[in-house]
């Protein structure tokens, strides 16, 4: 189960949000023009609950930055991840 949506950013052609499910977190691009959706578990590298709960969503002009709580070292919080939109894109376009 899904927890509400978060961090919601709007650019012209994207809605970006974050959301927690099945112990990991994801962040959903959505095509206002296609009207689809793509999610994207978060760390894609790093899976299995070792991060939960995004507090922090930026959109940039090419990337969206996150940071994530690290479940397993909470000395290490808050993880930054920086991602590229183009790659979000490519990959969306499959979807």
């Amino acid at each position: 189960m899904a927890t509400l949506i978060r961090y919601v950013y709007e650019e012209e052609n994207y809605l970006y949000f974050v959301f927690s499910c099945e112990d990991s977190v994801r962040l959903a691009l959505y095509n206002k023009e296609t009207h689809n959706t793509t999610t994207y578990i978060l760390p894609a590298e790093v899976n299995g609950g070792k991060y939960r709960l995004a507090s922090f969503l930026k959109v940039d002009k090419d990337k969206v930055i996150m940071a994530l709580e690290d479940c397993e070292n909470i000395e290490n919080n808050q993880s930054l991840f920086i991602i590229n939109k183009k790659e979000l894109y490519e990959k969306s376009r499959f979807k």
